[in-house]
């Protein structure tokens, strides 16, 4: 990953980015920072969006989660759809990936349709995807520092 490349944005990013003091905020703002100033092309898919409502709302912070939606969907380069061919791609990589989670399947299905090798994220199963290369944040910040 380059300045101006594009990059998959995970949920865990914005959400410690959000937060409140935690090991992986500071990294997590840092790649925020990096995106709204371009130097990261980002993209989601509309599940992000969704993850990030969901986590608001079982804490009861829908405020919070209109927030970082509102911020990601002005500071990202693509908002990508589910679409029902990222179902099977997604089934199939929950079989060839063992303990892949459906939610970091449909992400990867759809990162992998549009072309996207990387993701940044705190979540480690993305490391066993094929064609999928996974940078925790403290990791894509020290890339975009070089």
């Amino acid at each position: 990953m380059s300045p101006g490349s594009w990059v998959f944005i995970d949920t865990n990013i914005p959400i410690y980015a959000s937060g409140s003091a935690a090991p992986l905020r500071n990294p997590s703002v840092a790649v925020m920072e990096a995106i709204s100033r371009r130097r990261v092309l980002a993209a989601i898919d509309v599940e992000v969006l969704q993850e990030v409502m969901h986590f608001a709302y079982r804490r009861q912070q829908l405020e919070r989660g209109v927030t970082v939606c509102s911020h990601l969907l002005t500071v990202v380069g693509a908002v990508y759809p589910y679409e029902e061919e990222d179902a099977a791609a997604m089934m199939d990589l929950m079989r060839q990936v063992p303990g892949l989670n459906a939610r970091d399947a449909i992400h990867a299905a759809i990162m992998l349709r549009h072309g996207l090798t990387h993701i940044i994220t705190a979540d480690r199963g993305y490391a066993r995807v094929p064609g999928v290369t996974a940078l925790d944040p403290t990791a894509a910040v020290a890339l975009l520092s070089e």
